[in-house]
């Protein structure tokens, strides 16, 4: 058997044509694919299914990451994954140093508390959609709150 995305044509093929699955590996995060099988025997490849359901995979990685700090806090703004697979369901921030974080449920912007005034401190943002929580975002500039 032979599994094929779409888009992007990636395939997978079972190996002995007795398995009945197989994984479909380098596909895009943050795009949705349906899959079609071909079958193959002595006689040629049978006419292909019909498309599977529509798949989601984890959104892109967020851009454009900017920190601008405040008293103990840093305010966190970024753009949205080009591409999300699905809806994104959330985002989580995460501070280096003291791996603080903050969560929102959509919003592009979000307020990480507790900080230490006189720490130099940068944040990543991580996007979340049912498929689950795609890469990191690079990092965001320094700041240190006062």
């Amino acid at each position: 058997y032979t599994v094929t995305s779409n888009p992007g044509n990636v395939t997978c093929t079972t190996p002995d044509g007795v398995a009945l699955a197989c994984t479909v590996s380098g596909l895009t995060n943050g795009t949705s694919y349906a899959f079609t099988v071909v079958a193959t025997n002595a006689a040629g490849d049978s006419v292909a299914s019909d498309a599977s359901n529509t798949v989601a995979t984890v959104p892109g990685q967020p851009t454009g990451v900017t920190a601008t700090p405040a008293s103990a806090s840093v305010i966190v703004s970024w753009n949205a994954p080009a591409s999300n697979g699905s809806a994104i369901t959330g985002y989580t921030v995460t501070s280096t140093p003291d791996n603080l974080t903050c969560i929102t449920s959509g919003a592009t912007t979000c307020t990480v508390s507790g900080l230490t005034n006189g720490t130099s401190y940068t944040f990543t943002v991580v996007a979340t959609n049912a498929a689950g929580n795609g890469a990191a975002s690079d990092a965001s500039n320094a700041v240190t709150p006062s």
